[in-house]
């Protein structure tokens, strides 16, 4: 997959009769601050496959090779599809949270975090792969994963602690303790 340093790397030869220079670098920058925008984790990208697929340059007498920079539009539209996948709402299995669970409190939830989501399992956890920025981990993906699980180890306590209430109510009916 294509990084936004890659794309801001890319240089193309130049021929007669090829794509204006400015053009192209100017929607480059465009794809670049898009693909940011994804790592970053905005839900709303600046440009949508369909803009990219359809981009068109001018010609001019000195510019880049046509075949070249349509290849390379090509590269940028597998690799942009891949993170629209990777930046998509996730569909892995979790073990389904039930309907008369605690709630977790207000200061404990995160915002990101459905409340009504299944858990995510320890294999997902051991699983998960993140996504390499320029410099770096997608720090707002590793943020989100990390509140992922943080929302599901409290709700984890919280069920604990009703659980050990009810087991003592138990006992103190039935006149036992462990």
């Amino acid at each position: 997959m294509l990084t936004p340093l890659e794309i801001h790397s890319k240089e193309f030869k130049t021929v007669f009769r090829g794509y204006h220079q400015d053009d192209v670098n100017d929607f480059l920058d465009q794809v670049i601050l898009s693909f940011e925008a994804l790592l970053r984790g905005e839900d709303t990208p600046k440009l949508t496959l369909e803009e990219i697929a359809n981009c068109e340059f001018r010609v001019e007498m000195r510019g880049y090779h046509r075949d070249e920079v349509n290849e390379y539009i090509d590269q940028i539209l597998d690799s942009y599809q891949e993170l629209l996948q990777q930046h998509a709402p996730q569909t892995i299995a979790y073990e389904e949270d039930h309907p008369e669970q605690i709630p977790l409190y207000p200061s404990v939830q995160p915002l990101s975090y459905p409340v009504n989501q299944r858990r995510i399992t320890p294999e997902e956890i051991h699983q998960h792969e993140f996504v390499q920025a320029p410099h770096g981990y997608d720090i707002q993906g590793v943020n989100d994963f990390l509140d992922q699980i943080i929302h599901d180890y409290s709700e984890v306590l919280l069920e604990n602690t009703e659980l050990k209430k009810r087991l003592k109510q138990y006992e103190e009916r039935l006149g036992r303790t462990w």
